[in-house]
């Protein structure tokens, strides 16, 4: 993923700017604009990451959940 886009008109309204002061904060934060979206290029802080998560169960809640399935 190279760059995150969001339409202008959507971020003129989360900005509350419009016109040339929506041009200027665009052009100001090293933007790009074109046919209706503006172009925001990936920085650590916008970057999609991976997460890993990993759960630690004990067999005593593996017990109580195989236990469980068997009275349904």
């Amino acid at each position: 993923m190279s760059h995150q886009t969001i339409t202008t008109a959507s971020l003129s309204s989360h900005l509350a700017l419009t016109g040339d002061a929506l041009k200027e904060f665009i052009v100001s934060m090293h933007w790009q604009e074109k046919d209706g979206l503006t172009m925001i290029p990936v920085n650590e802080d916008n970057e999609a990451k991976a997460v890993v998560v990993i759960e630690n169960i004990k067999f005593e809640q593996l017990t109580k959940v195989i236990g469980y399935s068997n009275e349904m």
